[in-house]
């Protein structure tokens, strides 16, 4: 009888040692990719593990150099002391953190200048710093994430942490150009690329099956290891666009957010506005667990932007201000911060406030 109870109980320790992994892999945060609103907003910055990345502007020398602010110490320093063209008329700067260790950002290189040539390019700098690397002219490549980039030249699909290349066999222009465009939000989500043709013309550029016929209008999953399985998500609203968390797929609508199941097939609205000419529903971005959200409303003939933030793992949560007066609606959001222009005309976004997202007080301002 002794005997059998001490296997029960060393069976019962077994069960309990090997089910942990399984219930620490369920409870892990996702590696999340830089949101693409950012990056319709220009790209001017950069955050991961509570590090921003940005372009300081050397006055001296007038020239761009990359720094970094340690939004825990609160303290700036700079990452790379190469110089970069100042531009402040229309700079872009697609600037992200990628999961191989580097800063990948668009500039233009003072010393690899040429005249009369396009001299834009994608660099990188290490996390850790260092001198910048040239990666390749700024049409060549498109990211989909922080860990895959299309080459449209090659037409393959590169991984930057493994170095693994797939070739296309689906879509025979999947340009890298059309990727860039602003407002088009595709992306890879868990080894998938989700096209988004919504924003495809295609009476100008055809983004067409390797049969030659035209994509119709929505968000199309590309499975990179069995193409085969290419298909539509059918979305009841045309989404204006989207970004994925925890097996959903967030996509704005134009008056509201939705969340889509990528299990159930399912359908649900987070958050719904008021659609009228003065009262806009601008960029939003997911992060542990919770949907933050740009909305701007006008009352009394002012205009008024606030920064809200709504749980997604607590039913019936009610949105909250996190960042309160914005007065304005260049910002990018991320994880720990969120960066806001103190003004914007035409093409010059002036001076930028970086708030704390989690307390929405303002941490330094950068001009």
């Amino acid at each position: 009888m002794k005997k059998m109870k001490r296997i029960i109980s060393m069976l019962l320790l077994c069960s309990m040692i090997f089910a942990q992994p399984v219930y620490a892999v369920e409870n892990i945060s996702e590696n999340q990719s830089t949101s693409k609103s950012n990056i319709e907003k220009r790209g001017y910055f950069a955050e991961k593990n509570h590090i921003l990345y940005y372009f300081n502007h050397n006055v001296f020398h007038n020239v761009l150099q990359l720094s970094q602010y340690n939004l825990q110490t609160q303290t700036a320093s700079l990452l790379c002391e190469d110089y970069f063209r100042y531009d402040p008329i229309a700079p872009i700067y697609n600037m992200r953190v990628c999961n191989d260790g580097y800063v990948y950002f668009k500039a233009e290189k003072e010393e690899d200048i040429k005249e009369q040539e396009d001299n834009s390019a994608y660099y990188r700098v290490s996390i850790n710093g260092g001198k910048s690397e040239y990666v390749c002219k700024y049409k060549e490549i498109a990211f989909l994430s922080d860990t895959w980039i299309y080459w449209s030249e090659k037409n393959i699909f590169y991984n930057l942490v493994t170095k693994e290349t797939i070739q296309n066999t689906v879509t025979n222009s999947l340009d890298a150009i059309l990727l860039k465009e602003p407002a088009n939000s595709s992306c890879e989500y868990h080894d998938i690329i989700y096209l988004d043709a919504y924003h495809v013309d295609l009476n100008v550029i055809p983004t067409s099956h390797k049969n030659g016929q035209p994509l119709e209008a929505g968000i199309y999953a590309l499975p990179l290891h069995k193409q085969s399985d290419f298909h539509k998500i059918e979305l009841k609203e045309k989404a204006n666009n989207f970004q994925f968390y925890n097996n959903n797929l967030y996509y704005h609508t134009g008056s509201a957010i939705k969340q889509y199941s990528l299990q159930n097939h399912t359908t649900k609205t987070i958050i719904e506005t008021k659609e009228t000419e003065n009262d806009e529903l601008y960029e939003f971005s997911v992060y542990n667990d919770t949907l933050y959200y740009h909305y701007g409303v006008e009352k009394n003939g002012k205009h008024y932007h606030n920064l809200y933030g709504i749980s997604l793992d607590k039913e019936g949560s009610q949105a909250v201000i996190a960042v309160p007066y914005l007065f304005g609606n260049q910002m990018h959001i991320f994880e720990n911060a969120i960066c806001h222009a103190t003004y914007a005309y035409q093409w010059n976004v002036g001076a930028w406030r970086i708030f704390d997202i989690h307390t929405g007080k303002i941490q330094f301002t950068l001009y």
